[in-house]
């Protein structure tokens, strides 16, 4: 890290490893140690984090912002893979492959994330079986979300897509005690962004959403995604 010998970042960035999904519930001397040998990397937005082909220098922690992680065609279309929220973490097949990157990785908003040399995560792996317990649930959820992702692309209609995002987006931010109830959804990233997510062009993306607004299903306020009726929209076809 960029001055590591000041106690006070390490202890600011120790304490944010703790809000992370990977690093929460660890020690604090384990954070400690990971903040003081590790480096900050401040991206404006836009900026590269890496770059498919690209050797892998280690874990990447996200501070805060958000990482679109994409594949780019020859021809330049991009297609997003994923989009880790700050507390997320990407890089993990350091643990079993040190070779190249497989996707791209750009900071969708100004973010900073925090480089964890591959030793580091190796080391403190063989310290704490916690952790690698951890580190295997983060590679078991991604293998699922893209099992999803193929089974979604090639079973299901656009439309279908697009509505089980909504519902999936519903109910992560939605209590229990709204469950059925007309609920409010905010798109986390740009249309353009979850249209890349979910497969869709654009304007097909923005297509499905006024056919949907059509049928009283939704009501969109730029990034608001207003649902009156949970049950009628997860019945849309």
């Amino acid at each position: 890290m960029s001055n590591v010998d000041d106690k006070q970042v390490t202890e600011v960035v120790a304490d944010g490893l703790a809000q992370t999904t990977l690093f929460g519930g660890t020690s604090a001397a384990l954070r400690a140690r990971v903040a003081a040998a590790s480096e900050i990397r401040r991206l404006p937005r836009g900026a590269t984090l890496f770059e498919a082909g690209q050797p892998t220098e280690g874990l990447y922690i996200v501070l805060s912002g958000q990482i679109k992680l994409f594949a780019r065609a020859d021809n330049g279309q991009e297609k997003v893979i994923e989009v880790v929220p700050q507390h997320g973490h990407l890089g993990e097949s350091i643990v079993f492959d040190q070779a190249v990157h497989v996707a791209c990785a750009r900071a969708l908003t100004e973010a900073a994330v925090l480089r964890v040399p591959a030793a580091v995560v190796l080391d403190e792996l063989a310290r704490d079986p916690g952790l690698a317990a951890r580190m295997l649930a983060g590679l078991s959820r991604r293998l699922n979300d893209r099992v999803r992702d193929i089974e979604a692309l090639t079973l299901r209609s656009s439309v279908r897509r697009v509505v089980d995002y909504l519902l999936r987006a519903q109910a992560r931010q939605s209590s229990p005690e709204q469950a059925g109830a007309e609920v409010t959804v905010s798109l986390p990233f740009s249309k353009s962004t979850l249209a890349s997510l979910l497969s869709v062009t654009p304007e097909h993306f923005s297509r499905i959403l006024h056919e949907l607004q059509a049928r009283g299903l939704i009501a969109v306020n730029r990034r608001d995604i207003h649902i009156p009726d949970v049950g009628r929209l997860a019945q849309a076809a």
